[in-house]
């Protein structure tokens, strides 16, 4: 089998494994709890809503920060030492087989977006209808205070909405938000072959609190150097928070540091001794 084979087999082995079943699992129950009200709403009106949800319930503090340690258990395996990893390894060698890992956290960064939209529109059930427009219920949350009436969970800047176009919107969120992702990833991974697993959980878990404190201690600055707050587009608009880097600055520097960080894998793996494992 060539290289290429072995890296497909091993990408899908691994998202095949019990900890993405896991991940699922805990994001349908977390985004079923901010989901069923606004699926209740659709119900009561009788009119379908469009599902444009995940950018918003990322941009609340308290969903984003469980959503992120949701990542954190995906990536928890991280450096990938297994035994079963040692032939692969030996067959694609040192160079191959970390661009492979690499390749992994950034595929996975894009897909955990992605399953989470399904996610989102399966949450829904049949209180959905697809539509290039933001619908009656988003808009009615919105510019109503019918949201605090039937307690919604989930905010909706009228700003937000007079800002984006619904599928540029979601496209946004999907590359900022799979860029954020692939970098706290590559962020443990990176630490973890230079201090181990628990230091780069620990590591992991500095980026997730980072939009927290910015939301209630520091403000402002470090909204420039907190990439998972960069994940929160819905209230970028809203007026809540006063300042915050532009998009171009956000896409530079997140790919910024995936370039640097992969560079540095690759000069450590290069010079790593290994200790192999069992997997879990």
């Amino acid at each position: 089998m060539t290289n290429q084979g072995y890296m497909l087999r091993m990408i899908w082995q691994r998202l095949g494994r019990g900890k993405t079943m896991v991940w699922v699992c805990l994001n349908v129950v977390f985004m079923d709890i901010y989901l069923s009200p606004v699926r209740d709403f659709a119900s009561m009106v009788g009119i379908k809503a469009r599902p444009f949800f995940l950018p918003f319930l990322l941009s609340d503090i308290y969903y984003l920060s469980v959503f992120m340690l949701s990542v954190l258990y995906f990536y928890s395996d991280v450096p990938f030492w297994g035994r079963r990893q040692m032939y692969i390894m030996v067959r694609m060698g040192r160079r191959k087989w970390n661009a492979f890992n690499c390749m992994y956290i950034l595929f996975g960064g894009f897909l955990i977006w992605f399953l989470a939209f399904v996610i989102s529109v399966i949450v829904m059930g049949t209180q959905w209808g697809f539509g290039s427009d933001w619908g009656k219920i988003i808009g009615t949350f919105a510019m109503t205070d019918a949201g605090i009436q039937t307690q919604q969970l989930v905010d909706i800047p009228y700003g937000t909405l007079i800002s984006y176009e619904p599928i540029h919107f979601m496209l946004l969120s999907w590359l900022l938000s799979g860029l954020v992702i692939s970098v706290v990833g590559m962020f443990m991974y990176c630490v973890s072959l230079f201090m181990g697993k628990i230091c780069s959980a620990i590591a992991g878990s500095v980026l997730v609190i980072l939009p927290g404190i910015a939301e209630y201690l520091f403000g402002t600055p470090l909204n420039y150097v907190s990439p998972v707050s960069w994940m929160r587009i819905g209230i970028f608009q809203s007026g809540r928070i006063m300042r915050m880097p532009s998009e171009r600055y956000m896409i530079c520097v997140l790919i910024g540091l995936l370039v640097a960080m992969i560079i540095i894998c690759d000069w450590k793996i290069r010079r790593k001794d290994l200790c192999w494992r069992e997997e879990d």
